[in-house]
């Protein structure tokens, strides 16, 4: 692996004003950036004093670094490439292969220099990028910084009010305001991140949540249909497809609520919340097929595994018995296990629904049914076990 040693020797030496010499520099590195030579452009400004010693240049060092690494440790070595034609940095970003590495402290770097110049806002900017994207991440551990999720945000903040941002600046500025409660703000940061990109997912869904609940739904609708599938990962994009079900839902579109609700289950057929608000909006629709084969469906997805189960219950709990729930009931009498697990598995979820239905002598049976089967096992579960025991010692008491 070809090494590229570049320290940062510059941290005591005063910053530099912009100089005409340093802007040729970077209109260089932008050349170079465009032609997407990412190595040559981070070797550029790292061995230059000059640059290097330039606020402007210190970003887009930073920039450089984190925007294209295509391997890192500890967020303190980085290694780059020119890249040839046809690759991206999405498809290299930690496989083996031949990078420059470039070695220095970032961190101590920019620790250093906002320490002395803390209103400069292109250290601040820098500053907030490296401390988000590296929790983002997962990468960095902080050693000079306050080891803080969310401490960019008084950088980005700082950066912002003098006019140095981009769409990650003012979406996690946005963000910020919404952990807050500060919607106004929340959104307004938002939005201003989506006109500088409008197709940053994370942007375009807290924006239509934002709107959902303010009740202003054509516009959640709006920015929840530029978001759904748009993760490209199932355990993202169930959400914006639950969420798109529940906006269209108020909207009174019912069969692209259904729609939407049916493919967030799809993608992630444990996604307790769609699993609920599809049962919600069957109850609502009073359509009982539909309601009954998504039960049905849902706790089918793994017997053994009360999981599934468990979340119909909890909302047979939350939301109360529908006419419906009988016939879900009698249907799962009617399911055959064959192992004891997920034969003592169902009729400990059947003995919690009867007891929600009220009925304590079935839930009895179903509780010793479960008990029996468990003890069937060639390593039954004993705290299970010890559990149903006392159930249904519980439960013979208060029958008496």
């Amino acid at each position: 692996m070809k090494k590229l040693i570049i320290i940062f020797l510059f941290l005591i030496i005063p910053l530099q004003i912009a100089t005409a010499e340093n802007q040729n520099k970077l209109k260089e590195v932008n050349k170079m950036i465009d032609e997407r030579k990412f190595a040559s452009a981070a070797n550029l400004i790292a061995r230059d004093e000059g640059l290097m010693n330039d606020p402007k240049s210190i970003m887009k060092l930073t920039d450089l670094l984190i925007d294209n690494y295509l391997t890192a440790i500890n967020y303190k070595l980085f290694g780059l490439k020119d890249l040839e034609k046809g690759e991206l940095v999405k498809d290299l970003r930690g496989k083996a292969g031949t990078y420059e590495i470039i070695e220095g402290d970032l961190e101590k770097l920019l620790y250093e220099k906002i320490k002395k110049h803390s209103d400069d806002p292109y250290l601040n900017f820098a500053v907030g990028k490296y401390i988000s994207r590296g929790y983002n991440c997962k990468c960095l551990k902080p050693e000079f910084f306050p080891d803080d999720p969310n401490g960019d945000f008084q950088y980005f903040e700082k950066a912002n009010k003098k006019g140095i941002y981009n769409y990650w600046s003012l979406f996690r500025i946005g963000f910020h305001y919404h952990q807050k409660g500060d919607v106004d703000n929340a959104i307004l940061h938002y939005e201003k991140s989506f006109n500088e990109n409008s197709s940053h997912t994370p942007t375009i869904h807290n924006l239509s949540i934002l709107y959902l609940n303010q009740n202003k739904l054509e516009k959640a609708l709006f920015y929840s249909n530029k978001a759904i599938g748009k993760y490209e990962d199932p355990a993202y994009d169930t959400d914006t497809y639950h969420l798109n079900g529940i906006v269209n839902w108020e909207l009174k579109n019912y069969s692209q609520a259904e729609k939407s609700f049916k493919k967030a289950l799809s993608l992630l057929n444990y996604h307790k919340g769609a699993f609920s608000s599809l049962l919600s909006f069957y109850r609502d629709r009073n359509n009982k097929e539909g309601y009954v084969q998504t039960v049905s469906r849902y706790i089918s997805n793994d017997l053994g595994n009360i999981y599934y189960f468990n979340n119909y219950i909890n909302f047979l709990s939350g939301s109360g018995l529908h006419s419906f729930d009988e016939e879900v009931y009698q249907l799962i009498l009617k399911i055959q296990p064959k192992d004891s697990n997920k034969i003592g598995a169902l009729y400990f979820n059947m003995g919690k629904f009867s007891l929600i239905k009220k009925d304590r002598e079935s839930a009895i049976v179903h509780f010793k049914k479960s008990l029996s089967e468990f003890e069937k096992m060639e390593s039954p579960p004993k705290g299970a076990i010890n559990a149903l025991k006392s159930m249904i010692a519980r439960i013979e008491v208060k029958k008496n």
